[in-house]
């Protein structure tokens, strides 16, 4: 399935459109180091923890679930409790790589769909 251009549908009945593609003109340069530092622990969950696109779609939803509300509440408990700001910080990155996952998981399953609806059609 090709990639969608900006402004299609991310979905069928999903009327939220997806923006445009991203550049750095006009990006602040702080935006533009804490995206590459999401890109830097997403790889490194890829080639340290082999939590590859096929790994990860092979982890039920369920458990994205549990994982990624165990990590927020941690992230919440540490700003409420006054943790160290950087080790929230860390955790943060990681709960957004974690999401960039999860994100490419559904992409997966929508073009899965997508293809299995498109073969009963024929």
């Amino acid at each position: 399935m090709p990639p969608m251009a900006a402004g299609e549908e991310a979905g069928a009945g999903n009327s939220d459109p997806l923006p445009a593609p991203a550049s750095t003109q006009n990006v602040p340069a702080s935006t533009c180091k804490v995206i590459g530092q999401i890109l830097a622990e997403r790889h490194r969950q890829i080639f340290q923890f082999h939590h590859t696109a096929e790994a990860d779609r092979a982890r039920n939803l369920d458990h994205w679930v549990r994982q990624l509300d165990h990590e927020g509440r941690a992230i919440a408990e540490g700003i409420h409790c006054g943790q160290d700001r950087k080790i929230v910080r860390r955790r943060a990155l990681k709960l957004t790589a974690q999401l960039a996952a999860l994100i490419e998981r559904l992409d997966a399953d929508i073009a899965e769909w997508a293809d299995h609806s498109s073969e009963q059609g024929e």
